[in-house]
């Protein structure tokens, strides 16, 4: 929102949260009633579910417009497969006989209406027509209700779906079984743009391999991703309600032939694969998780090791007499929240000591005090003396107006 007028920054602060506070309250009384139908605790706020919670975050910097975050929040994005479905024998002689390749992709999951679909498709031939692109590979999640074209144009749309036209490939990707090689398709030499729906998968993967991406957002963060890329300078978005071909048609040449287009994307690309290295991180971090919660303090194995080890110390008392100390006097009472102790590296000190001695709002309020008090007094004091040197030269004056 850097750029944002006063109207959608506003929106964004109050407004947007309000709404999210609001339909998120519903869903918390509407599970708190089946909680309490199965006999499970209600719980007041969807925050208290994370609380003290690691969070492993499928992002980075880069891709994420800069701002703070708290310890528990730990990047360890793009995670990228070590190894992606090869090439099909056709895919691949289609992508080397074509120079300028477009791929086309808007998942499995989200679609948008037969009209878009339609104006694409004009898009797309216009592309073709005016050699912008000599070639596109469209992944489709299925083939039913496909717009056909009413108007002149001289191409059945039946000869595209059926692949009777040499100049573009239609894949189908209807189950996980039959999903269509993204990475191997946008990795190839001859692809030269990706038109995308801006899931937050696909744009890691074009950015993996530094493509640019006419975005068309749908649903979802789909929105803010196409907005901070086109901020970034990598790709460009188009606006679901308000589709038009001379639009589609002009940014597909911009991406093509910019060249600040791609200086931005090997720099993207540069953060992309360094970045792709912490999942490694994120496994490091899941297994001391899982190691130190064999080590919490109430876990059996534990108390016994710590009672054992009393036992042979003091040779005196019994095992039973120490481990009944041990369990009433050292260990619980010390483990208030066992989350809080098996992350207490990550968080921080703020969170225990309350909002005002966390935020040091009493140490800033004693501080304006302090202030205005010796602002006050400097005021008080440079009153004082001027009223004192008023005081004196009118009464210097009135006595010699007297003795005149």
């Amino acid at each position: 929102m850097e750029k944002g007028s006063f109207i959608e920054r506003f929106k964004c602060l109050i407004i947007q949260p309000a709404r999210f506070l609001y339909e998120s309250r519903q869903r918390i009384i509407f599970l708190n009633e089946k909680r309490l139908s199965v006999g499970v605790s209600p719980i007041t706020s969807s925050l208290e579910r994370i609380k003290n919670s690691l969070f492993l975050a499928d992002t980075y910097f880069g891709f994420e417009i800069p701002h703070p975050v708290p310890p528990l929040y730990q990047e360890i994005g793009p995670v990228m497969q070590e190894s992606y479905p090869p090439l099909t024998p056709k895919l691949s002689s289609f992508l080397s006989l074509h120079q300028r390749i477009m791929y086309v992709s808007f998942g499995m999951q989200a679609f948008t209406t037969l009209e878009n679909y339609a104006i694409l498709l004009k898009s797309f031939l216009e592309v073709i027509d005016r050699n912008i692109i000599d070639g596109i590979v469209w992944s489709l999640s299925g083939l039913e209700n496909f717009p056909t074209l009413s108007d002149d144009t001289q191409l059945e749309t039946s000869e595209i779906l059926n692949n009777r036209y040499t100049h573009i490939y239609v894949t189908t990707s209807s189950s996980l079984e039959e999903l269509t090689p993204q990475v191997s398709i946008l990795n190839h030499s001859n692809t030269k743009i990706f038109l995308t729906h801006g899931g937050v998968a696909s744009c890691h993967e074009s950015l993996y391999v530094g493509k640019p991406m006419l975005i068309l957002p749908l649903a979802s963060d789909q929105f803010s991703n196409a907005e901070k890329l086109e901020e970034q300078g990598v790709a460009l978005k188009l606006d679901k309600m308000d589709l038009h071909v001379d639009d589609i048609v002009r940014k597909i040449e911009f991406l093509q032939l910019e060249s600040r287009v791609k200086i931005n994307l090997k720099r993207m690309q540069i953060l992309t694969k360094i970045n792709s290295k912490r999942k490694y991180r994120a496994a490091d971090l899941i297994e001391f998780v899982m190691k130190a919660s064999q080590l919490n303090p109430n876990n059996n194995d534990v108390k016994e090791s710590v009672v054992d080890n009393r036992h042979m110390k003091e040779g005196k008392e019994s095992s039973e007499k120490v481990s009944n100390e041990t369990n009433s006097e050292s260990i619980e009472p010390a483990i208030e929240d066992i989350y809080e102790w098996l992350l207490k590296e990550w968080i921080t000190p703020d969170s225990r000591m309350g909002f005002i001695r966390g935020k040091y709002l009493d140490v800033y309020g004693v501080v304006l005090i302090l202030l205005f008090s010796i602002i006050g007094s400097i005021i008080w004091t440079g009153w004082s003396v001027v009223s004192f040197i008023v005081n004196s030269i009118a009464s210097l004056f009135e006595g010699k107006l007297k003795s005149d």
